[in-house]
């Protein structure tokens, strides 16, 4: 996508769910009431989302994260998580 793209795409987004990356610096074109559901792995489990919940902080977006499991391959780790999990996790959030 171009940079425009990514913008107009951001600027429309009623949420935002994906792995924790440098991505979401694109949050700062979402709408203040964007849900974000910051996908983490779960060796992470005990340091957060925190420049991303910093940033949808910042911005007004509705932040939460999930972990998903993840286990070592070389050059970093992979994870997993079951689709279904993550469309519950949207789900609950989108109604409160």
């Amino acid at each position: 996508m171009s940079f425009q793209e990514q913008v107009a795409t951001f600027s429309r987004a009623e949420a935002v769910v994906g792995p924790h990356g440098s991505a979401f610096a694109n949050l700062i074109f979402a709408p203040s009431d964007c849900i974000v559901v910051d996908i983490l792995p779960s060796h992470w489990a005990l340091v957060g989302g925190g420049f991303t919940a910093n940033l949808t902080n910042l911005f007004g977006h509705r932040y939460g994260y999930m972990l998903a499991e993840s286990s070592p391959v070389k050059g970093g780790h992979k994870i997993s998580l079951d689709p279904e999990v993550v469309v519950n996790r949207l789900r609950s959030f989108m109604s409160n």
